[in-house]
């Protein structure tokens, strides 16, 4: 477990090693404790700043404690398919730390729509629903995870976790995050799931791998689906 924290996080859990089969299934608590940091922001800040600046700090606040690495997964990923280059070609781009035109586009449109997605919930009255897409994305990863290949990152906590133990934690997590969306909520999280197995087949066949990269972008995509489903209730 403290290996998914390192991983995924930059809260003080010691020096990541690898991604075993332990690790792996705890990547959907690891959204449960970003979840419950932005419940726990929204509901310190809404009474004082109000909706919106409260639902910037909630995508702040996610950022900070994930060190901005999906974000900036968003970004490489954007990169890499806006330039149309295929196989190691595009994964170079991805791979440069360089941020090009597609990768800012890719994450100003994104975190616009994280705010305002959140803000709809949190006027709602819904905070909880900030836990379920916490989750959501994390095990949206593990099935990223599911069609990584080759010697990337992604690749070798595939082979390292197995088949079995991350359909395993796709469940664990799917259930997690019903637990906190409720009933209305279920077609938000199944939606958030299959829209990271749509991204990452579509990373595969345009790249021939999903590469950790990948797999961040998958978790941000079904995130964002996933509250802007249930925002639209």
């Amino acid at each position: 477990m403290r290996d998914a924290f390192a991983l995924l996080t930059i809260l003080p859990t010691g020096r990541y090693r690898s991604a075993g089969k332990a690790a792996v299934l705890a990547f959907p608590l690891v959204g449960l404790v970003v979840g419950g940091i932005q419940y726990g922001v929204a509901l310190v800040a809404r009474p004082i700043w109000g909706v919106a600046v409260t639902a910037v700090l909630v995508v702040l606040s996610e950022l900070v404690v994930s060190g901005g690495m999906h974000m900036d997964a968003v970004a490489d990923i954007s990169d890499a398919v806006g330039s149309r280059k295929r196989g190691e070609e595009g994964l170079a781009i991805a791979r440069d730390s360089r941020i090009g035109a597609f990768g800012a586009m890719a994450v100003a449109g994104t975190c616009l729509l994280l705010v305002a997605a959140d803000a709809r919930l949190i006027a709602l009255g819904e905070p909880e629903m900030l836990v379920a897409a916490a989750v959501t994305a994390r095990t949206a990863m593990l099935v990223a995870l599911l069609l990584a290949r080759g010697n990337s990152s992604a690749g070798e906590v595939a082979r390292n976790a197995g088949t079995a133990i991350l359909a395993s934690g796709v469940i664990l997590g799917s259930c997690l995050a019903v637990s906190f969306a409720g009933v209305p909520g279920i077609l938000g999280v199944l939606v958030g799931v299959l829209i990271a197995l749509m991204v990452g087949a579509v990373l595969r066949s345009r790249f021939g791998e999903v590469t950790g990269d990948g797999v961040g972008a998958c978790g941000v995509a079904a995130q964002l689906i996933c509250l802007m489903w249930l925002a639209a209730r």
